[in-house]
C-alpha cells in the first residue's frame, strides 16, 4: 500500500476523486496519482485520511520547511502557474 489513502464515508466506503475523466478510489490510487491530483488541486489534501508529512515537498519539489502556512504554499503554486501561462506563446486566430 502507498503513502496516501482516501477518507472513508460514514458507511465505510472509500471516497472518490473525479479528475481528468477518471474516478480515483483507494483501489486504484497510487502515490504518483495522489501527487498529480495534489499538483492540480492542493485543496484535495482534505480528501485524504493518510498522507506523508512531506506531501507539500513531494507535490511542489520545494522543501516543506519553506512554508509556514498552507496559504503561503498555495500562493506559490498559483504564482508558478501564472508564470507558466505567461510564458506560453499566444496563438492568433487565422482568418
Amino acid at each position: 500500500m502507498g503513502q496516501f489513502e482516501l477518507q472513508k464515508s460514514k458507511s465505510g466506503i472509500s471516497k472518490q476523486i473525479h479528475i481528468d475523466h477518471s474516478v480515483i478510489t483507494n483501489d486504484n490510487l497510487t502515490d504518483e496519482k495522489a501527487i498529480n491530483i495534489l499538483r492540480k488541486c492542493p485543496a484535495h489534501i482534505a480528501t485524504f485520511s493518510r498522507y506523508p508529512a512531506n506531501w507539500k515537498e513531494l507535490v511542489s519539489g520545494v522543501p516543506a520547511e519553506k512554508y509556514e502556512t498552507v496559504d503561503q504554499f498555495q500562493q506559490e503554486i498559483k504564482a508558478k502557474k501564472s508564470t507558466f501561462t505567461e510564458s506560453k506563446p499566444k496563438i492568433k486566430n487565422k482568418k
